[in-house]
């Protein structure tokens, strides 16, 4: 999909599928003209790992909110879901893209870390692995930019405790502010940043010079 939305045309190969499938879309000459004349400012995508595959039914089957591989990574750390945390993705995936359509600016438009945590007996969450995560992350962003990748934006997820879309819970916590609501909503919804709240702040002030 996104080879139509960056370079306006669709495929050889996806055409030939589609026409294997014995599917006719009816695109006109009119509608190429209009995909070729509206593509895309820039690409935006999310990262938050990277997983191991193994020969058997396509991903496209399977593939939804459950992102966790049945194949982990021995040479990675996972967070309380299963997630694998791999910088290093995201540099390949900046590099493949970059690549792959030359000169379109590059969104980060989510990435962070879901993890269950509480308070300590200050009342504060002390959440150096997160501030270790957006670190890594925002190192292989650096380097890409080092190696000529167009990235103009990082987007943390999240500022605040929200509800995952992927776990539909709020005990996995993305956030640099931590709100007092458990999964049924109870609590008092008070909201108090972390330690990666101050830390991130830092960063975004000195635009990713302070990491």
């Amino acid at each position: 999909p996104s080879d139509v939305m960056c370079r306006g045309v669709y495929p050889a190969w996806m055409e030939r599928e589609i026409s294997r499938r014995g599917v006719d879309l009816g695109i006109t000459d009119t509608d190429r003209e209009l995909l070729a004349q509206n593509t895309i400012d820039y690409l935006a995508f999310s990262y938050y790992l990277t997983r191991l595959v193994q020969a058997g039914p396509s991903l496209l089957d399977t593939t939804g909110w459950e992102l966790v591989s049945d194949l982990p990574n021995p040479h990675l750390e996972r967070n309380d879901w299963g997630w694998q945390i791999d910088p290093d993705g995201l540099l390949i995936a900046l590099k493949k893209l970059a690549d792959r359509y030359p000169g379109l600016p590059l969104m980060i438009s989510e990435n962070g870390l879901g993890q269950r945590e509480e308070p300590g007996p200050d009342g504060i969450i002390h959440d150096d692995y997160r501030i270790a995560y957006h670190r890594d992350h925002l190192q292989a962003v650096a380097q890409a930019l080092a190696e000529g990748c167009p990235v103009f934006a990082y987007l943390a997820w999240s500022g605040i405790d929200i509800v995952s879309a992927s776990s539909n819970e709020r005990s996995k916590r993305y956030g640099f502010i931590h709100v007092d609501l458990d999964d049924a909503g109870n609590g008092t919804g008070k909201r108090t940043p972390k330690d990666s709240y101050h830390w991130f702040a830092q960063v975004a002030h000195s635009n990713g010079e302070r990491r």
